[in-house]
């Protein structure tokens, strides 16, 4: 038998041992089951089985630390020989219908986000085999870094380069905790045949999150930026919509331009009542009266048409979307700058020139 004061020390190896190539709490856990296999009677479970499937590179690489301090302390006289035994024979015992699991999880997850109809049609005959029950809604989670906990029933490629979840039937938001203190992003809840449409928002949603065009809470709901999507989806039009609605701007200069859109943006959002613009701006009422008359002598009838003040709000949004958070400031960098910075060397070669 293994001692607490042994198994302690063993622990503390083989966690050593693997180090960063397996995530900390993951790790434990493995450890924790093998100890208990060679320490107590065992059971697999079928929750035990599909965590070491879902981790089964980091399960393997546990194992195989484990073992090899287990052989050394019978080298050495420390441990009886039937332990190692003990092990050898649960872990193969296991290895199979884990490693069978892992194969079916990964081979379900794959059709479910497949672009082709068969697959998807597929994923119904691959689910039933592996006993896994098709939820009517899911969501994909785009998460970070792996993770050791998940929710119920959850699918996972956690050594993709982007470690993504399928969350089946999603309830509320309380399952979300699971994954507590990294960020992630929840893609739309969706019936099975559109698991893609999930993770390709949540994907797109995280590339605007890493641009700085969309906050970085710890949790990022694709649903709460659906506008976002939408104009960054269609930035060569917003670049037209800008060109006309902001035109008699054109000739201010850089510092008076921002104001300007600033002002625009909080009279849109306040629907014109002026004493909540100045609460907006955090302006006296006379300077937003003062500015609001320039603007209706620069547009005219123009700002009375809802047509043109729902062009001029998409334009506005979209642009100050581009400029991140830059429009309203002492210092507005030409926009080409900023996408650059941004990472988006393709569009600011179309703003080449521009000074929109």
């Amino acid at each position: 038998m293994i001692s607490g004061a042994m198994a302690a020390l063993i622990r503390d190896d083989v966690l050593a041992t693997v180090g960063r190539s397996v995530p900390g709490p993951v790790a434990e856990r493995l450890l924790a089951d093998y100890l208990a296999a060679v320490t107590t009677s065992f059971e697999w479970t079928e929750e035990r089985r599909g965590f070491h499937a879902l981790h089964a590179d980091a399960a393997r690489a546990v194992l195989r630390a484990l073992w090899r301090r287990l052989e050394a302390l019978v080298r050495d006289g420390q441990l009886q020989l039937d332990a190692v035994w003990r092990l050898g024979d649960i872990a193969l015992a296991a290895r199979d219908a884990i490693d069978a699991t892992a194969a079916a999880h990964h081979r379900l997850l794959g059709q479910l986000l497949s672009e082709r109809q068969s697959e998807r049609r597929a994923a119904q005959r691959t689910a039933r085999q592996v006993g896994w029950p098709m939820p009517e809604k899911l969501c994909m989670v785009v998460l970070s870094r792996p993770t050791s906990e998940l929710p119920v029933r959850s699918l996972a490629d956690l050594a993709h380069e982007v470690p993504r979840v399928l969350v089946p039937d999603p309830d509320g938001r309380d399952w979300v905790r699971c994954f507590a203190g990294q960020r992630v992003v929840v893609g739309p809840v969706v019936p099975p045949t559109e698991a893609s449409r999930s993770l390709e928002q949540a994907l797109e949603v995280g590339q605007l999150v890493h641009a700085g065009f969309i906050a970085a809470d710890e949790v990022v709901w694709c649903d709460e930026h659906l506008r976002a999507l939408l104009l960054m989806r269609n930035r060569g039009l917003i670049r037209q919509l800008g060109d006309r609605t902001l035109a008699p701007l054109k000739q201010m200069e850089p510092k008076k331009r921002a104001r300007s859109w600033e002002t625009l943006l909080a009279w849109l959002r306040a629907r014109g009542n002026l004493a909540e613009v100045a609460e907006i701006l955090r302006l006296h009422p006379q300077t937003v009266r003062y500015r609001m008359k320039e603007l209706h002598r620069l547009y005219g009838d123009s700002l009375d048409d809802p047509g043109f003040r729902l062009d001029l709000e998409l334009a506005l949004r979209g642009l100050s979307a581009l400029y991140a958070g830059q429009v309203g400031r002492d210092s507005v960098p030409p926009l080409v700058n900023v996408l650059r910075a941004r990472g988006l060397p393709d569009l600011a070669d179309q703003y080449s020139g521009d000074s929109v």
